[in-house]
C-alpha cells in the first residue's frame, strides 16, 4: 500500500507488491497506475462498484512463429485462440485464429492491451474491433458483456466483510513459452 512517487514527488501510483526473493526489498515494486485508481475510486463514489467490460475470449501473443505461419506481417494484436460459448465475441463472429488488432480504431499492442481496453470501457458498451481472418481485415460491432458470476470491488464494505474482490476481466492470456521463461529466469 501507500503511493508511488516519481522523482520530482508527483504520486504516480499505488504500491502493490515488492520483488523480494529473500524477504527483503531488492528496490524493485510493482504499483497500479495512478490513473487507473483515479477510474476506481470515481467508480465506487459514483455507483459503489466496479464493473469491468467483458468480450468473451480465450486470446495469446501472435510470436513470431505464430506471425509467420500465418502470413502476418506483424505480431501486434491479440490471437483468438478460443471465443467462449454466448459471449459477446461468438456471437459477433469472431472465431478461433482471429487476430484482434483495434478497439474503436485504436490498434493494440497485445493481449494486456486488449484487456485494459476492454475492461475500463466497462459493460453495455458497443465497440467495434477490428480483426484479421485469413489474412483480410474485417470489423466487428458488439455490445460488452459483464462476466456471469462477476465478484464486483465494492464500497459496500459489509456485504464484503470489509475487503474486495477484483472482477474478472473476461480474457484469459496464454502462459510463456518455456523459451521466454528460461530467458526471464536468467535476468
Amino acid at each position: 500500500g501507500g503511493p508511488a512517487f516519481d522523482a520530482h514527488g508527483n504520486v504516480i501510483g499505488v504500491n502493490t507488491a515488492i520483488y523480494s526473493p529473500s524477504g527483503g526489498s531488492v528496490g524493485i515494486g510493482f504499483a497500479i497506475p495512478a490513473e487507473v485508481a483515479k477510474d476506481v475510486v470515481a467508480a465506487l463514489k459514483e455507483k459503489g462498484a466496479v464493473a469491468r467490460g467483458w468480450i468473451g475470449v480465450k486470446i495469446q501473443n501472435v510470436t513470431p512463429e505464430i506471425a509467420d505461419s500465418m502470413g502476418l506481417k506483424s505480431t501486434k494484436g491479440a490471437l483468438v485462440s478460443q471465443p467462449q460459448p454466448g459471449a459477446p465475441a461468438e456471437a459477433a463472429g469472431l472465431k478461433a485464429g482471429d487476430v484482434i488488432t483495434a478497439v474503436n480504431g485504436e490498434k493494440i499492442d497485445g493481449p494486456r492491451e486488449l484487456a485494459r481496453r476492454i475492461a475500463t470501457l466497462g459493460p453495455k458498451k458497443t465497440v467495434d474491433l477490428t480483426y484479421l481472418r485469413h489474412g483480410a481485415e474485417k470489423s466487428a460491432k458488439l455490445t460488452l458483456g459483464v462476466l456471469p458470476d462477476e465478484k464486483e470491488a465494492r464500497a459496500d464494505t459489509e456485504s464484503t466483510g470489509g475487503g474486495s474482490a477484483v472482477a474478472g476481466l473476461g480474457v484469459e492470456v496464454a502462459p510463456r513459452s518455456e523459451e521466454h521463461t528460461s530467458e526471464l529466469q536468467s535476468h
